[in-house]
């Protein structure tokens, strides 16, 4: 279905700048967006309250979200929303009340265990997707939809793999088990190999506080950390560097990580320690090399053949334009 000239009221949490690029794309593909976050602020301390106690803002973010019903009084053709964290069931109802003929679409990439709204408030939306094939294949209300690449890895240069600065990198947030991870990888690697790692904490008061009190924190090398951001132009270029990027999803994480499907689209080799990427249409273990985490072995020739791109028709299927074209249909 065409989304040319469609009224689409847009909800989503900001993660790592992906709700911009939706809403972006959005009007691409002819849309009319009015774009939202699910949350009332993003601070620190109400990601936590919404977390941890998402009672104790409920009088806010149901006011937030009754001014943004009061601006918004058009007709509207879909109500999409990821994944909802900052509303709630009835803030859902008064959104149905307010569009009755608008077609509700949600997506979660969070499991269900991890999410429960998506339970609450499934009998409100038409179509119902998530990212975890397992919830999927036991809950018959939800489509599995994997995530998607946004059109900047598409772009991603494909300079000759033979001449490239990296045989392997990562960049990303640091969390204990994936930096650990990482590091047995390393470690299974041959010592002769280019390595980039970046490994980005937001606080460095916060990493001294749990140093305090965990010794698995005091085991992290304070050299390896940092406490600045790299800039996306940098980002980009050691991608494009790159031969072969590392990817650790959440140990209780069955659906594919953001980063699997970008290396899709930025026609990328990966290391990635979820098995669940065989059961999809572009696996290809000349391109894919699939670890256990806690015993990885990537056999040294996977960084001396280059990439194998798969049909054109795949590697679009995980596009983000096609992504919202399914959702959205």
């Amino acid at each position: 279905m065409s989304l040319v000239g469609k009224n689409v009221l847009f909800f989503s949490p900001e993660f790592f700048g992906y709700a911009k690029a939706i809403a972006a794309e959005l009007m691409r593909l002819g849309a009319n967006v009015d774009a939202y976050d699910t949350r009332p602020d993003n601070s620190t301390l109400t990601k936590i309250a919404l977390r941890i106690a998402p009672m104790l803002l409920s009088n806010r973010t149901t006011t937030y979200h009754r001014e943004i019903l009061e601006r918004n009084q058009k007709k509207y053709d879909y109500v999409f929303v990821i994944r909802g964290e900052g509303m709630n069931l009835n803030v859902i109802q008064a959104y149905k009340k307010a569009f009755p003929e608008a077609k509700f679409v949600y997506y979660t990439y969070d499991s269900l265990s991890e999410n429960r709204l998506t339970l609450e408030v499934k009998q409100w939306f038409n179509l119902l997707a998530s990212f975890d094939p397992v919830d999927c294949a036991t809950n018959p209300f939800l489509e599995y939809e994997p995530l998607f690449y946004i059109p900047k890895y598409a772009a991603v240069p494909n300079t000759p793999f033979e001449t490239r600065t990296y045989d392997v990198s990562s960049v990303g947030t640091f969390r204990l088990d994936r930096y650990e991870t990482i590091k047995r990888i390393d470690r299974a690697l041959e010592q002769n190999l280019k390595r980039y790692y970046f490994h980005y904490h937001p606080s460095q008061a916060i990493f001294n506080a749990y140093k305090s009190f965990s010794k698995a924190y005091r085991e992290v090398n304070p050299t390896e950390l940092h406490f600045q951001s790299l800039s996306a132009a940098t980002i980009a270029d050691v991608l494009s560097e790159s031969k072969a990027v590392i990817d650790v999803q959440k140990s209780h994480q069955r659906g594919l990580t953001m980063r699997t499907i970008e290396m899709l689209g930025a026609n990328r080799k990966l290391i990635t320690t979820n098995s669940h990427v065989k059961n999809h249409d572009f696996y290809n273990p000349h391109n894919i090399c699939v670890v256990n985490p806690l015993e990885p072995i990537v056999p040294t020739d996977f960084f001396q053949t280059p990439y194998q791109a798969p049909a054109v028709h795949i590697r679009e299927k995980y596009s983000l334009a096609t992504w919202l074209e399914r959702l959205l249909r």
